[in-house]
C-alpha cells in the first residue's frame, strides 16, 4: 500500500478538523453573510462542498497530472476528494481568497456546487467558531506528545519542507516530490 504525502501529513499533524457538510453560508451579523465559496473568513476556510475547517488546515487541490486545480484550488485537509485528484500542502504565500460579504442568505445558494450539500443550510458565525474551538481543543487533548514534548519535532513540517524543496528543482515531478516528502516524514518519525 503506497501512502501519499497528504495522508502522512494529516497523520503527522493529528486529526484534521473537517466540520460541517451541508453549510452554504454563515450569518456573521444581521443582514450580513459570507457564502461557502472556497474562501477564508476570520480564521476559517469555507469550502463549496459544505465543509469548513481552521484556515491553517486548508490545502491545495491537485489534478492527477500534478497541476493545481484552477476551479476549486483549496479544500480542508482530508476532505473527500474527487477521483483523479489529490491534495498537497499550501506553498508559502498561497492563501484562499477572502470571503465576500453578501446581504442575503439566498445569494449563497448560487455558490452551491454540483455534488455539494444536498440539504444546504446557513449557520451562525458563533456556532461555526464554537465548533472550530472544540475541534482544536480535542486535537490538543488527544495528542499527549503535544502537551509534554520531550523536544519539539514537527514531522509534518519536515515532509512539507522536503516536498517544497523538491518543487523548486528544475522540472519537478509531483510523484518524485511526493516520495521525498513521505521519506522525510518517515525519517523524522524514526528519530
Amino acid at each position: 500500500m503506497m501512502l501519499t504525502l497528504p495522508l502522512l501529513l494529516g497523520a503527522a499533524a493529528g486529526v484534521n478538523a473537517i466540520l460541517g457538510g451541508e453549510v452554504i453560508g454563515v450569518k456573521v451579523a444581521e443582514g450580513e453573510y459570507v457564502c461557502a465559496d472556497d474562501c477564508a473568513y476570520n480564521g476559517a476556510f469555507l469550502g463549496q462542498s459544505g465543509f469548513y475547517c481552521p484556515l491553517e488546515e486548508a490545502v491545495h487541490r491537485v489534478k492527477s497530472d500534478g497541476t493545481d486545480d484552477t476551479w476549486f484550488p483549496y479544500q480542508c485537509a482530508g476532505a473527500k476528494i474527487p477521483k483523479g485528484y489529490t491534495e498537497r500542502p499550501r506553498r508559502e504565500g498561497e492563501e484562499p481568497r477572502k470571503c465576500d460579504l453578501v446581504e442575503g442568505e439566498f445569494e449563497c445558494l448560487s455558490y452551491k456546487s454540483i455534488g455539494g450539500p444536498k440539504h444546504p443550510k446557513i449557520i451562525e458565525w458563533s456556532e461555526l467558531a464554537e465548533q472550530l474551538r472544540k475541534a482544536k481543543s480535542q486535537d490538543e487533548q488527544s495528542s499527549p506528545e503535544k502537551a509534554f514534548p520531550e523536544k519539539p519535532v514537527n514531522c509534518a513540517a519536515e515532509g512539507s519542507n522536503a516536498f517544497h524543496k523538491c518543487q523548486q528543482e528544475p522540472n519537478p515531478s509531483f510523484d518524485k516530490c511526493n516520495q521525498q516528502g513521505i521519506a522525510a516524514i518517515e525519517n523524522c518519525r524514526q528519530q
